[in-house]
């Protein structure tokens, strides 16, 4: 696999991607479950102490 130059990716690059794939995998199969947007709010404020 290559990226957008004529670079080869890296190991942590192609297996970002290959997580990346199944995960939208598993989306398009409508296997996942959706997370509010107020829950991810309320959690990103959490974990930032705000």
């Amino acid at each position: 696999m290559a990226g957008m130059t004529v670079e080869r990716l890296t190991s942590v690059d192609e297996a970002w991607v290959a997580e990346a794939e199944q995960q939208f995998s598993a989306w398009k199969r409508k296997l996942t479950t959706p997370l509010s947007a107020a829950k991810s709010l309320r959690d990103i404020r959490k974990d930032l102490h705000l």
